[in-house]
């Protein structure tokens, strides 16, 4: 188990700019409740962003497989297992992302809603960066250490 958790630390330093965008917005549904957790082992696997509460494996891949067999038979092996288990998968290409975030992320809202409909709320109320989303940090100091400066 300790290999796959340092090989997740790895990959999780070596995200894709459209896995970190993803990752971006998947963070903000901890709001509401759906905590997901990046390149995260599950299974054998590593699982490039995972929400337990709702059962739901999103997997970001570069490009479709066409004939790259191995990598095909890799992930409908790894999806096998993971269904047996109960999870449901949703798989979004790179560009998919690029073209169409607002897309991709009604797919997730939708499977959020059919997961549990009492939790959900739209997209649309999530907290956004800039002063909406400031808002509930006004008046909290941030504390950090500074280095003293050597003479």
């Amino acid at each position: 188990m300790t290999d796959q958790i340092a090989k997740a630390r790895r990959l999780r330093k070596s995200m894709t700019p459209q896995e970190v965008t993803l990752w971006l917005h998947l963070r903000r549904y901890a709001a509401r409740g759906w905590r997901f957790r990046r390149q995260a082992p599950e299974a054998g696997y590593i699982l490039d962003f995972v929400c337990r509460a709702a059962m739901l494996v999103i997997e970001c891949d570069g490009a479709h497989h066409g004939a790259d067999e191995t990598q095909r038979a890799h992930d409908a092996a790894r999806d096998a297992v993971l269904r047996a288990r109960g999870f449901a998968i949703l798989r979004f290409w790179n560009n998919d992302i690029d073209a169409n975030l607002e897309g991709v992320l009604r797919r997730i809202d939708m499977h959020l809603q059919a997961a549990d409909p009492t939790r959900h709320a739209a997209h649309d109320t999530l907290p956004r960066r800039g002063r909406e989303g400031g808002a509930r940090y006004r008046g909290l100091t941030r504390l950090g250490l500074r280095r003293k400066p050597q003479r």
